[in-house]
């Protein structure tokens, strides 16, 4: 949902590509010249120049703060931890630390983090639907309110 939102209505490079590239494109040949860098060896050299192609892009932790600030959230401390919890997931694709290694308070965490991520999703689709009201809040089972958000004008129609 964040990088789409970023694609349209965002920004996916901190440079404009047109001016990036050929930038990158002189260093990286500086970089292939065989006195350069000669030590790190060709793997190396071959690496340093991927993560240059990249170096322009924005950070996902860039993109998803533009996303929650953009729809009004004020992300709590709470919520922060439970979004590490989420990037922990798709980029180890489990929980480094398993629910029995856990004590019964950070099993309960575990528990309010994922409520917490089905709060986040919900609220932002609700958003981004134009919604304003109530829902259900999955940590308390309470009433969550849904607050009115701008949303860009291509959007508001």
């Amino acid at each position: 949902c964040l990088e789409a939102w970023n694609r349209l209505f965002g920004f996916d490079e901190w440079i404009d590509d047109q001016l990036w590239e050929p930038f990158a494109v002189l260093v990286r040949h500086k970089m292939f010249k065989p006195t350069f860098y000669d030590d790190v060896g060709k793997e190396m050299k071959a690496n340093l120049a991927s993560m240059l192609r990249h170096a322009n892009r924005t950070t996902t932790s860039w993109r998803q703060r533009n996303f929650f600030d953009t729809l009004g959230f004020q992300l709590s401390a709470d919520d922060k931890c439970a979004l590490s919890v989420r990037d922990e997931i798709l980029h180890n694709g489990y929980f480094l630390k398993r629910w029995f290694d856990l004590t019964p308070e950070e099993q309960q965490q575990r528990r309010d983090n994922v409520a917490r991520l089905r709060n986040l999703a919900t609220s932002s689709i609700l958003k981004l639907c134009g919604f304003e009201g109530d829902t259900i809040d999955h940590i308390r089972y309470g009433i969550l309110k849904i607050e009115k958000t701008t949303l860009p004008n291509s959007m508001a129609k």
